[in-house]
């Protein structure tokens, strides 16, 4: 196989002096001034290699140090291979949006701390801060009574509308 031309691959070519002590041509189709130089980056095969180690189950920085490159060549190899090759799953059934908020709320003075934070916040002894400790803060939405703090609805909500009770709580 013959040095080719880089932009328009062609074969034909003459001499045209030298560049950084390397043989330079000039292609006689469309003129563009190249030297024989090896292409950059890593050959397809070790690209290949490396997609097909991720993909069997090796990890990126394991599959790195394996073929001697670092951990983001791997991954960007793998996310090029992905974005040629792999098929993009459509969507089942119809979308759902949810949008959750936060509520922050000042809970409580304890000692000489004050206790600020989210619905749910635990002091210092894992307790619940609030009123008692009995999970209850206020303004219709508290710490579950499982204790993960996740928001219930109790009765009305800010705005008085009523809300409908989660499963498992008696309205």
């Amino acid at each position: 196989m013959g040095l080719r031309c880089k932009r328009c691959g062609s074969g034909e070519h003459v001499k045209n002096g030298f560049m950084k002590g390397l043989q330079r041509y000039r292609c006689k189709a469309c003129g563009l001034n190249f030297t024989d130089t090896p292409p950059r980056g890593m050959p397809l095969r070790v690209k290949v290699t490396a997609v097909l180690l991720y993909l069997s189950g090796l990890s990126m920085n394991r599959t790195a140090k394996l073929l001697g490159v670092s951990t983001p060549s791997v991954m960007a190899w793998i996310e090029q291979f992905a974005e040629a090759f792999a098929q993009k799953p459509e969507p089942e059934g119809r979308a759902v949006v949810v949008e959750l908020d936060e509520m922050w709320h000042f809970l409580k003075k304890t000692g000489t701390a004050k206790l600020a934070g989210r619905v749910g916040a635990r002091s210092r002894s894992g307790r619940l801060a609030g009123r008692g400790g009995s999970g209850n803060v206020g303004h219709g939405i508290g710490a579950s009574a499982r204790g993960r703090g996740e928001p219930r609805a109790t009765g009305a909500d800010q705005s008085g509308r009523d809300r409908v009770p989660h499963s498992g709580e008696v309205g």
